[in-house]
């Protein structure tokens, strides 16, 4: 997924991506006797399952078999150009025509687990890097189970509030709102959790978790209050360095459709934590890079919250009474503003190069410092970077 634009409007926000889906057209969708108005976002489940984006901002999901005969065409020609510009992989042994490029082949590892893992823990012997060790498909049941007993134990300190256990392809959602409201939370975390896939390189099928994610949300405050002896946070994201991750945050007042939406923005925010974290290796970027990342994706994912959208209005009437980022790129801690610019800055290096983020954070990972990272995978240093976002924000010579 390529990022476009990332713009201003009063205290809106317009978000752009240079894929096939923002090329086309608007057009009415017809399954049975149901329709809806949107465009192609992509397809899931091996092309049975078409997701489209509304005009609204939202996605709806339409098994492709249901879709009229009209909408079947217009997906095989949908297809047909999204392939025509994607050059296969490996070559595929047929002769290669005069003036054709060569197509390099595949690699394929065809080492033992046994061979792969004595590389790693070399690896680190040497460069003091802990690339997350490899899970094995018949170790991914005792994963499992490990992490489902490990919520029962929630269940049990807090059973009069009967938490239910609500299972998707990469996540453990445990809560005790009503279902349709965590069905529609689990969707939202996948929904985050392919786009996260998309920016950072990574196939699907290939989970970046330590068996499954676990995010439980509290319907009441007080129940996460006590669970994390926290007084003051929305939502955290449990790390340890054996690579486990869990989310824990809460509704609040359900009955308002604004907060309910603020509430899956935070989920999602605190999940991209965890996936920045079980990203590769162990380790985090600096904070203006981490924020950043969470606050974009959360936002460009939950797009009817308006949270971030907020704060990103905030961050540009502040930089722009400033002309400084107020040592954003600096700080272990952000004030509420600074995470709106460190979303737009994020945006902003999207658009420039929107695989950069992913290999920006695998050099970090892999030990480098995050102005040498910068430096090699986007061409300039700090100061130049802020001066080409300033420029774009309307706030020349923007200072760090």
């Amino acid at each position: 997924m390529q990022y476009l634009s990332f713009f201003l409007l009063g205290i809106g926000i317009l978000w752009g991506t240079i894929s096939e889906s923002l090329a086309q057209e608007f057009r009415k969708w017809t399954s049975g006797e149901k329709t809806a108005v949107g465009k192609v976002d992509s397809l899931l489940e091996d092309g049975k399952v078409v997701r489209i984006e509304l005009k609204s901002g939202k996605f709806t999901r339409i098994d492709r078999e249901e879709l009229s005969e009209k909408d079947q065409k217009y997906l095989k020609q949908w297809e047909k150009k999204k392939s025509a510009k994607k050059p296969s992989p490996k070559t595929t042994g047929k002769k290669k025509k005069k003036g054709e490029k060569e197509v390099p082949e595949e690699v394929v590892d065809t080492r033992t687990f046994e061979e792969r893992e004595t590389e790693r823990v070399q690896h680190f012997r040497e460069t003091g890097v802990w690339r997350w060790p490899e899970v094995r498909e018949e170790d991914v049941a005792a994963i499992l189970e490990k992490q489902k007993a490990f919520i029962q134990s929630i269940q049990n300190s807090f059973s009069s509030r009967g938490l239910k256990i609500y299972e998707s392809e990469h996540f453990f959602f445990v809560s005790d709102c009503p279902p349709m409201i965590a069905h529609e939370c689990t969707k939202y975390l996948e929904l985050a959790y392919q786009e996260l896939c998309k920016i950072f390189s990574l196939t699907e099928a290939k989970t970046v978790w330590h068996g499954k994610c676990p995010v439980i949300a509290f319907v009441n405050e007080m129940d996460y209050r006590q669970y994390e002896g926290d007084s003051t946070s929305a939502g955290l994201c449990h790390m340890s360095g054996e690579g486990e991750v869990y989310v824990t945050t809460f509704f609040g007042d359900m009955s308002r459709v604004e907060k309910r939406w603020n509430f899956i923005q935070v989920m999602v925010h605190e999940m991209v934590h965890g996936f920045v974290w079980r990203y590769k290796a162990r380790g985090n970027p600096p904070t203006w890079l981490n924020e950043g990342i969470a606050e974009f994706v959360s936002a460009y994912v939950v797009k009817p919250a308006r949270s971030v959208a907020n704060k990103v209005q905030q961050g540009k009437v502040r930089m722009q009474q400033t002309h400084s980022v107020g040592g954003l790129m600096q700080l272990p801690r952000l004030e509420a503003w600074q995470y709106g610019a460190a979303c737009s800055l994020v945006a902003f290096l999207l658009q420039q190069k929107p695989a950069g983020i992913g290999e920006m954070l695998e050099e970090i990972k892999e030990g480098a410092e995050w102005e040498n990272a910068l430096q090699k995978v986007y061409q300039c240093n700090a100061n130049q970077l802020l001066f080409a976002f300033g420029r774009t924000m309307g706030i020349p010579n923007l200072q760090p």
